[in-house]
């Protein structure tokens, strides 16, 4: 395009020079950019793959970076030499311009290599830079070419340097940059008619809004996305509408239906509780009966704008866990929240818990003043059923993987266990931010190939053929609510092996369903782990008890009665407007 701005301003004798520099620039270019004929092929293969395309890009920048260098230093710096030899003598009387122009056209070399980069990852903000970039160049060619084609070649080096800098940036920025990109379309969302309907099968039906910090689909999903999305699959089989409102962790659809339940994803780790009040404000306001916020360490604090019937939903007090796994600075403050806002502003609230252990914790903190109703996780004992056990001896761990789950403390009890039991393995499902910590523990630790077996998150299907193949399920956490995948293990005829802490000491009978060890205790939790493998007879029995215990809960009773409270506190208040 400088090309052709360049004979449309300037004579022809003129536009000739510029010709040659052209000519030398695009020597440059086409030395630089032989790499990328393979990045698309290599980024798009690893892409298809899921593995990270990072190292093919570095390459490929190395790559052209030399071949830049190289390039400018041969047609630039070495022109006066290399140009007249090749273009006759006539080119003498621009090589002072070489060094500008082949340097722009190296950046320009440079930066489509960013370009081509994302490109092949389906990224298209860069291409839209690199192209604004271009019509930048143009008007100023246009305006400010002073009829100085040296002008010209000094516009292209500080555009193109802007441009570099400009993608370098984003480049630099591509995690954050998608999260911008997302939270544009949440705000958009707020405008646009995208949101699911709120139309009750029958007249008595309830139009229930949930509140919770992540869906079964987020990629860090736990127990508490299993209970309430559990429970909300019954309540729409009664009849009622449900909208779950979450964060997304970007890799899931904005709006989706997954059994019946329309799931609205925005915002992130900390945005979801921004855009919950402003999506109430402006979008569900006056569409719905009733409120359920799920709190999960930080609070949505509904009782502050929504003024239909609230129930909130706590699994276990986050005190200690904040202090376990936060800096200081952080931790402080979402203790404040949960510790002295919390009880203010949901005094006037009626709560649901899990455990008895939750209920007495919230109790201690002043939380639920107006009452606390245990509601258990249940578990669906059609699915969950008894099935073979591994012809090897095979511990199970299963759940995500964050410090205050204490992983580190089974990875160095079964260190133990393999000096008695060579042939045993322990499998480890589920992924989480320790992941890497823990896979360098088994590594320093010295176990063998195989020994330990890292299977990241797994199907549900999956999930249940690893509980029934488990000869024993451990959990070695620091705090639970419940513990919703020990009363699965066990419908699964599988044993637990649990710390004796908040939550776990509810859903494990100890000496019937499992075990139950003091918390962090290395040497005890491979004791009885060593036990539950070489008594078979005792084993078996723990396999009959587990699933005689895991056949008090079940989803559809825990649903009822969650419906239940519900009716009887909205009756309640009914009769006290009335009066």
């Amino acid at each position: 395009m400088d090309v052709i701005l360049v004979k449309h301003f300037f004579s022809e004798e003129i536009a000739g020079q510029y010709s040659i520099i052209s000519l030398a620039g695009k020597m440059v270019y086409f030395l630089a950019t032989l790499p990328l004929i393979f990045l698309i092929t290599f980024v798009s293969r690893k892409e298809g793959l899921g593995e990270s395309s990072r190292k093919v890009f570095q390459m490929t920048f190395l790559s052209v970076l030399i071949l830049v260098s190289v390039g400018v230093f041969i047609f630039g710096f070495w022109g006066f030499f290399t140009v007249p030899f090749l273009f006759g003598q006539k080119a003498l009387s621009i090589v002072y311009l070489l060094p500008i122009y082949c340097l722009a056209v190296g950046i320009f070399a440079l930066s489509n290599t960013i370009v081509t980069y994302h490109l092949a990852k389906k990224q298209y903000l860069f291409t839209y830079v690199s192209v604004g970039a271009s019509l930048v160049l143009i008007n100023l060619i246009w305006f400010f070419h002073n009829n100085d084609i040296g002008e010209v070649a000094r516009l292209f080096l500080i555009v193109s340097w802007i441009d570099f800098a400009v993608l370098g940036i984003f480049h630099h920025l591509e995690n954050h940059l998608s999260s911008l990109r997302r939270s544009w379309r949440d705000f958009l969302g707020i405008f646009i008619n995208e949101l699911p309907k709120t139309k009750p099968e029958i007249r008595t039906a309830k139009r229930i809004l949930i509140f919770n910090w992540r869906d079964i689909t987020h990629s860090f999903a736990g127990g508490a996305e299993i209970y309430i999305h559990q429970l909300a699959k019954n309540w729409i089989k009664a009849g009622n509408h449900v909208t779950i409102f979450c964060g997304n962790d970007g890799k899931q659809l904005r709006t989706e239906t997954i059994d019946d339940i329309n799931i609205v994803r925005r915002g992130g780790f900390y945005m979801v509780y921004f855009w919950a009040f402003l999506y109430y404000i402006f979008r569900f306001r006056g569409k719905y009966d009733l409120v359920i916020d799920c709190e999960n360490g930080i609070p949505f604090f509904t009782p502050l704008y929504v003024r239909k019937p609230i129930f909130a939903v706590l699994h276990h007090v986050h005190q200690n866990i904040f202090f376990h796994s936060l800096p200081r600075p952080l931790a402080l403050i979402a203790s404040f929240l949960e510790k002295d806002l919390m009880p203010l502003v949901y005094r006037k609230i009626k709560f649901i818990t899990v455990s008895q252990s939750s209920k007495i914790e919230m109790e201690k903190l002043g939380i639920g003043k107006s009452g606390i109703e245990i509601i258990h996780n249940g578990v669906d004992l059609k699915q969950f059923i008894l099935g073979d056990k591994s012809i090897y001896p095979m511990v199970l761990y299963l759940g995500r993987l964050r410090a205050y789950k204490s992983v580190d403390v089974l990875i160095r009890a079964f260190k133990r266990v393999i000096g008695k039991y060579n042939e045993a393995i322990l499998v480890i499902a589920g992924r989480g931010d320790a992941e890497k910590y823990l896979k360098e523990l088994s590594d320093n630790l010295g176990f063998k190939k195989n020994q330990i077996i890292f299977k990241g998150k797994v199907t549900e299907k999956e999930k249940i053929k690893l509980l029934q193949s488990a000869w024993v399920l451990v959990n070695p956490s620091f705090m639970e609510g419940w513990g919703v995948v020990v009363i699965e293990a066990n419908a699964c005829g599988t044993p637990v092996i649990a710390s004796n802490v908040k939550g776990l000491c509810d859903s494990v009978r100890n000496n019937e369903s499992g075990y139950l060890v003091p918390y962090g205790d290395i040497d005890c939790f491979a004791d009885k782990i060593i036990y539950v493998l070489e008594n078979s007879e005792y084993r078996h029995r723990l396999n009959l008890e587990a699933r005689k215990w895991a056949e008090n809960f079940n989803w559809e009773n825990s649903s009822k009665k969650f419906l239940s409270f519900i009716d009887s506190d909205l009756a309640k208040e009914n009769l006290l407007n009335k009066e």
